[in-house]
């Protein structure tokens, strides 16, 4: 049987799409997921029966931050890569919950590469964010910036991903790629995420919670665009050698406003949002921004998917009738 491809969070929004784009490239898959109720299992589970149940993808489940969990749901699979992508997404968990972050994106992060090490894995390409950089001052944000900071603790957790992986594959044959993702949107997204929200209060005429004024600069990235650059990214890291570790933006390096992002809605279903408004978040960061520089220079350069076009595609889903008739619920299910 050919070697197959791990997907860890392949019922999350990037994971799916991640899972159902390498399938119909001909390649194996071995999917799993913790099925976290961060929000709705029920968008999780329409997921892999939109994207993945058709190609015959199935998902286990598993908590990877179970580190026997993991070597019983991965025993005598036939593994030869790993494209890591569960995590605790958002920023905005309470103090109290933070340990959510560090066991999905610490403990989980280190099994997974400790499972990789002992069963002969040599290549692993993880789950970063532009969270990474904070509210660094000069923008565009590059990979060459030494000094940044997150201000949330989620980005925090992303930031010591980074770190960790060059100890852990140190001595080792494995190479290992992070890639800070950069607001990713698109069909069968995350409910937690602004454009989600947007897209589903439209629809249901409810109010829409906006955090300051809309102008928050977002390098917004179609998930297509993201997906093609995970497994161009992923395929090109075969060539490096043991021991190798670097970290690519996966943006496209043209950023837009919220209110823009809100403008280009309200025009595609001809509805006007309400909004209450309220301060921006403390682990809000002003600006996203990509210098997608390297990114180019290691898959070539690609134009990415404009705003109104990923927007026209999100809100076609959106008003899909057995979308629609969930999407409002699907918002209350998480912070």
């Amino acid at each position: 049987m050919k070697p197959a491809i791990l997907v860890t969070g392949a019922a999350g929004f990037i994971g799916a799409h991640t899972a159902r784009a390498l399938k119909l490239a001909g390649e194996e898959i071995v999917a799993i997921d913790s099925f976290s109720n961060y929000y709705s299992t029920e968008l999780k589970d329409l997921r892999i029966a939109n994207l993945l149940t058709p190609l015959g993808v199935t998902v286990a489940r598993c908590d990877i931050s179970d580190s026997d969990a993991l070597k019983k749901t991965l025993e005598d699979k036939n593994i030869s890569s790993i494209i890591h992508l569960a995590a605790q997404p958002g920023i905005r968990l309470p103090v109290e919950r933070y340990g959510q972050y560090v066991s999905a994106n610490i403990d989980a992060y280190l099994n997974i590469f400790t499972w990789g090490l002992k069963n002969g894995i040599d290549r692993i390409t993880y789950a970063s964010s532009s969270s990474v950089y904070g509210n660094y001052p000069k923008a565009p944000f590059s990979e060459s910036f030494a000094d940044i900071k997150p201000i949330s603790f989620y980005g925090a957790t992303k930031l010591a991903n980074e770190s960790m992986a060059p100890t852990i594959i140190r001595k080792s044959k494995m190479k290992a790629r992070g890639l800070r993702f950069f607001t990713v949107y698109g069909p069968w997204g995350r409910p937690d995420m602004a454009y989600f929200r947007i897209a589903a209060n439209l629809i249901s005429g409810k109010p829409f919670n906006l955090f300051g004024d809309g102008d928050a600069l977002r390098d917004f990235s179609y998930v297509d665009d993201t997906v093609n650059a995970v497994i161009a990214l992923h395929n090109e890291l075969e060539s490096r050698p043991a021991e190798y570790h670097d970290v690519v933006n996966t943006g496209g390096g043209i950023p837009r406003t919220l209110a823009e992002m809100i403008n280009i809605a309200e025009s595609q279903l001809g509805l006007e949002l309400q909004s209450n408004v309220s301060a921006k978040h403390p682990s809000d960061v002003e600006r996203t921004f990509a210098d997608a520089t390297l990114l180019h220079s290691l898959i070539g350069k690609h134009t990415p998917t404009p705003l109104e076009s990923g927007m026209s595609e999100v809100i076609k889903w959106a008003k899909d009738p057995k979308v629609s008739a969930l999407i409002s619920n699907w918002t209350e299910t998480t912070v």
